[in-house]
């Protein structure tokens, strides 16, 4: 049986609570680097994911190109209130396909995809009344499905990368290798921070570096997740949006009921 968590929190030394707030109101702000720029992938699944994580993240209409890097494929996406509304550059026909498909033609389309850089060309897409959409959720409910059955099960590093599609920044830090991460440095800094508050936790009284994995998740003042994946042999700290709280803790569930059947363990609150 896991010892209940000591009740007391930790508190930062108040020249580095104000870095901490400093660094999360930077993070606040809108993210536009995400456009125009490459961004690297270890996998064509993580690849994927960032693309279908672009739909939910899109309110207000507007149409995105993704372009990936040493080919000429490229896809043009209508998006609006998280609901993908058109595509052109894939092999299939959008006005029949279903969320299984698009996935489909999706992943086949993001083989050997390791760097991606997304455009916003049209802020006003003209878009009709009664036109078909899939709705993010649904896309991820068929890229999650297409998963499972390629893989049939769950372990580590399929979380890993599915954490870090959906997030916006991250720091990976294994034990037996130097830390990676990824993100603007202000992101960066953010997580830094976050990650010196959990280890800082660990004195007084945090479970932090036990043996069995745990998921914590803290939201902060300004809207956005703060999120803490402790492994056996390495820690991994992400920032992503709030947004995809549900997503983040059904990928949770999943690893847990596959890797520890009868398990309950939730998410933790940070």
């Amino acid at each position: 049986m896991i010892a209940r968590r000591n009740a007391r929190s930790a508190t930062l030394p108040p020249d580095q609570d104000i870095d901490l707030r400093d660094a999360l109101e930077a993070l606040a702000k809108p993210a536009e680097h995400r456009y125009g720029c490459w961004r690297m992938f270890a996998t064509d699944d993580e690849a994927l994911r960032a693309v279908v994580v672009e739909v939910g993240q899109v309110i207000l209409a507007r149409r995105v190109r993704v372009s990936v890097r040493d080919t000429e494929r490229v896809l043009e996406l209508t998006i609006s209130n998280r609901h993908l509304i058109d595509i052109s550059g894939l092999s299939v026909s959008p006005e029949e396909a279903t969320a299984q498909q698009i996935v489909s033609a999706l992943r086949q389309a993001m083989t050997d995809a390791r760097a991606l850089k997304f455009e916003i060309i049209d802020t006003a897409p003209l878009i009709r009344n009664g036109t078909r959409s899939w709705p993010q959720t649904a896309l991820f409910q068929a890229l999650q499905q297409g998963v499972d059955v390629a893989t049939n099960s769950a372990d580590w590093t399929d979380l890993v990368a599915q954490l870090k599609a959906l997030s916006e920044s991250w720091i990976d830090m294994p034990e037996s290798a130097q830390p990676a991460a990824y993100g603007d440095a202000p992101a960066v800094e953010v997580l830094r921070q976050f990650a010196a508050a959990r280890a800082t936790a660990q004195g007084a009284g945090e479970r932090i570096g036990r043996p069995q994995p745990f998921l914590a998740m803290v939201h902060t003042e300004t809207g956005g997740l703060l999120i803490q994946l402790s492994l056996p042999m390495q820690q991994i700290y992400l920032a992503a949006p709030a947004t995809h709280r549900k997503q983040i803790t059904a990928l949770w569930r999943a690893f847990v009921a596959v890797t520890d059947p009868g398990s309950t363990r939730p998410v933790e609150a940070g």
